[in-house]
């Protein structure tokens, strides 16, 4: 546990700036503090109180985002953050192939991939076994490696992201019709059960081959489970079939000393009871989820809460003064 202190005016003083994860994006400043930045967002991880409010988010903070371009589904989503030459996107197909026989399209106006539509491989859960899994013997992680050296050990904890979680996944490979009803069919519950556990064993070599090569400080997985006004499928369904392959891959993340972060768009507040048993170190809830009902209802549960919060108006001298005006 930290030893507190009195705060010195003299903590706010810049004595650097980490490297960017983003070319061309602002750099996170280096302050005279009693920890670095990255030491106070693992001591809130690790359970302790840290001495401010870290900075999360996806393109980076207080730590540093880590997704390197040799892994298919980082590279169709054009959203590659490692320490390699930035690339250079125009006359490169926005249509690529990636994991699990699937196709993407990169949409522009929507920052990010999809799949193209009618390329699924099947259309039914059951025929997942026709489906080709990823060999990662196949990729250059020494080549990655020394290739990120300089990123990774530019003074910030890493996180490394995993584009695609268990439900992502399902409805990538899958219509996402055909998905969605192949979490309540009966017919379709075993086939999802036995492609989950596949996929669970692919990503448990995965994230072993990470901490061998990269040693990330946290860890990553995007898995939206919300949409604007709901989750997209019940909790229990979600203990059914998502939570013990989730489970398994939160426990093999601490297992191997790193932290866990779950990207989850939508409205998922009422999932987090999944996340809290699952063992998630941090969720950034969009603002369509009740802030003060999840800081209220689940502390001390083990689980840490990234809240979006505007910028401090420079008339206002500091965040108690913010908070009063955002009140009137």
């Amino acid at each position: 546990m930290s030893t507190r202190i009195a705060f010195s005016e003299k903590e706010l003083e810049q004595k650097g700036v980490y490297d960017s994860p983003i070319p061309g994006k602002p750099s996170a400043p280096i302050l005279n503090s009693p920890v670095t930045a990255g030491e106070n967002m693992m001591m809130a991880l690790n359970g302790e109180k840290p001495y401010w409010y870290p900075l999360v988010g996806m393109i980076g903070g207080d730590y540093k985002p880590l997704r390197p371009r040799m892994i298919p589904d980082n590279y169709i989503a054009r959203y590659i953050m490692d320490g390699e030459p930035p690339i250079n996107w125009e006359g490169i197909p926005v249509d690529q192939p990636s994991w699990f026989d699937t196709m993407w399209r990169y949409e522009k106006t929507a920052g990010g991939p999809m799949i193209v539509p009618g390329s699924n491989k099947i259309t039914d859960i059951n025929d997942w076994e026709q489906l080709t899994f990823p060999n990662l013997d196949e990729y250059d992680w020494e080549g990655s490696a020394a290739a990120n050296k300089a990123y990774i050990d530019g003074g910030l904890p890493i996180e490394y992201g995993i584009a695609t979680g268990y439900w992502e996944r399902l409805m990538s490979i899958l219509p996402v019709m055909d998905a969605a009803m192949a979490l309540v069919d009966e017919d379709c519950k075993g086939a999802v059960h036995a492609f989950f556990e596949k996929l669970t064993e692919l990503y448990v070599d995965y994230l072993g081959r990470i901490k061998k090569y990269y040693n990330p400080d946290i860890v990553l997985l995007h898995d939206d489970w919300g949409h604007q006004n709901g989750s997209f499928f019940s909790i229990d369904t979600c203990y059914e079939l998502i939570y013990p392959y989730f489970k398994r891959f939160v426990d093999t993340v601490h297992g191997l000393g790193m932290r866990f972060e779950l990207h989850c768009c939508g409205k998922a507040e009422s999932l987090v009871p999944v996340m809290v048993d699952a063992g998630v170190d941090l969720w950034c809830p969009q603002p369509m989820n009740d802030y003060k009902m999840l800081t209220e209802t689940y502390r001390g549960k083990g689980i840490t809460f990234g809240i979006e919060v505007g910028p401090i108006a420079p008339e206002m001298p500091d965040e108690t003064a913010y908070r009063v005006a955002k009140t009137r």
